[in-house]
């Protein structure tokens, strides 16, 4: 009985992490389809294909984002920035090369 139980959960989580990585892979043809008119982007489109674009999960964009200033104040005011993605890539790399102190 465990046992069944077992890959019933497993097969759940493998089905919300297909889901998830469609939506991601969703997200970033929207951005890529739209380069060809639109030049920047909401931070929550590019937080939904940051994984796909940047490389990065979206907690590290987000992270580099308020590393630089950008969006100073609550997180709605944040997710409302417009960049570019080679901004975002930008930031993401300088946000990796910090030291740490």
């Amino acid at each position: 009985m465990a046992g069944k139980k077992g890959t019933t959960a497993t097969k759940a989580v493998q089905t919300k992490a297909a889901q998830m990585k469609a939506a991601q892979e969703a997200a970033a043809a929207k951005v890529v389809e739209a380069g060809a008119t639109v030049n920047s982007y909401p931070l929550h489109e590019l937080m939904a294909a940051s994984e796909t674009l940047l490389g990065v999960k979206p907690e590290v964009l987000a992270g580099a984002v308020a590393g630089a200033g950008a969006g100073t104040g609550t997180g709605k005011e944040m997710m409302q920035v417009e960049m570019q993605v080679d901004e975002a890539k930008r930031l993401v790399k300088q946000f990796l090369g910090k030291k740490v102190l």
